[in-house]
């Protein structure tokens, strides 16, 4: 595995890739534990993924922290031999990343320096050009500006550039009027990340990792290659059919161009997120002695795999609090995410604890369900 040379590495013994304890010691079920470690490992032996990693932490304590497969060399084109999956092995996990950033604005808005519900003209007045003055930062955290750009998505060699970035969202058109519910799958972080500089003069990755990574101690949790040398950070293939229509871009065509350095330097804080399980899965169950981040759910697992970034609940609906976020605050800019084929127009956003919404074959695009419980 190629060794990076500004990158900071932890020791496998220390937070978050250890100490493990027996997972009867927390009370842990462990044939059922052993049942899910057993469909891991046959899912990729079977070749749903090329290679992943399964972290299992429980009241702050490591319990399980698993690898399979490979993390490089899938490809025939790729001329390379296969690369195992370490723990340490960090996965682009692309939209994962997608709550973090909500969770930065959140932090803005509770420190009092960010009104979600004004309009984003009052931080970014270019902004409001071809008729999106009235759009809020709430309606980008739930989907609902109506704002897609897939010609721009199309131009990856100008992700980085933030003029360029810039350039396009003042000059983009809504797709749909504000209010419709069409997953933003890019555009969610280009506008929040403008935000942020706005608002603070820190991109929101930098912001993440000075607020919130940085003091929960996980180095490998960035946006972006973050000092990582390219050859370290596992590829994400493409595994499923030939063409999956995600706002208005057949997302199997080009899915693995996303492997390039220049795609993970752009650091969109949706689509960016670079890390390993063990990182992620210690951030929202937070660790021993508390952190930043603290949670009164007892057991939390993450996958991380070259096709998912799935994090799994094994008790009821868990509540997170940050020791400067309110409840409220959370509920409304965070997420949880379940698949869905179809969606038409909903209601406009609440703080309500569920959001019912209306499922139709009629719907602008295939996008997700949110479910605003916290």
């Amino acid at each position: 595995m190629s060794t990076d040379a500004t990158f900071p590495k932890k020791d496998l013994n220390t937070f978050p890739y250890g100490p493990s304890v027996s997972p009867e010691s927390l009370g842990l079920n462990e044939s059922r534990l052993a049942r899910v470690l057993d469909r891991f490992k046959k899912q990729q032996s079977f070749g749903l993924f090329p290679g992943g990693q399964l972290v299992v932490r429980c009241m702050g304590k490591l319990a399980v922290n698993e690898v399979v497969g490979i993390a490089r060399g899938f490809r025939t084109q790729e001329a390379r031999l296969p690369r195992p999956v370490q723990p340490q092995t960090a996965f682009p996990v692309l939209s994962a990343g997608k709550p973090l950033a909500a969770i930065c604005i959140a932090l803005l808005e509770e420190r009092g320096r960010l009104d979600i519900e004004a309009p984003i003209v009052q931080t970014f007045p270019e902004f409001g050009e071809h008729g999106k003055d009235k759009i809020t930062t709430l309606d980008v955290l739930t989907h609902r500006s109506g704002i897609l750009m897939p010609d721009f998505v199309s131009k990856q060699s100008l992700w980085g550039d933030r003029v360029a970035v810039q350039t396009a969202l003042i000059e983009t058109v809504p797709t749909y009027p504000r209010g419709t519910l069409a997953y933003h799958p890019y555009e969610y972080g280009w506008i929040l990340n403008e935000i942020v500089l706005r608002v603070d003069g820190r991109s929101l990755p930098d912001f993440f990792v000075e607020e919130l990574a940085d003091p929960l101690e996980l180095p490998a949790l960035r946006f972006g290659l973050a000092g990582r040398n390219p050859e370290s950070v596992a590829f994400t293939y493409w595994l499923g059919t030939e063409k999956v229509n995600v706002a208005g871009i057949n997302v199997a065509e080009n899915f693995e161009t996303q492997n390039s350095v220049s795609v993970l330097a752009a650091r969109n804080p949706a689509t960016s997120l670079v890390c390993d399980a063990a990182s992620i899965a210690a951030f929202w169950l937070g660790s021993t002695p508390p952190r930043a981040v603290n949670t009164c759910a007892r057991t939390w697992a993450v996958i991380v795999s070259q096709t998912t970034a799935m994090p799994i609940r094994s008790q009821p609906r868990r509540r997170v609090h940050l020791s400067t976020v309110s409840r409220s605050t959370l509920r409304r800019c965070c997420t949880r995410s379940t698949t869905a084929s179809t969606l038409a127009p909903a209601e406009t956003p609440t703080t309500s604890r569920k959001i019912r919404m209306r499922i139709s074959k009629s719907s602008p695009c295939s996008i997700r369900v949110q479910d605003y419980y916290f």
